[in-house]
């Protein structure tokens, strides 16, 4: 998951990882 990093990164920084 490329764009996960970018948009989840915010609101699940654990899994933004």
């Amino acid at each position: 998951m490329g764009l996960d990093v970018q948009w989840t990164g915010q609101f699940l920084p654990r899994r933004g990882r």
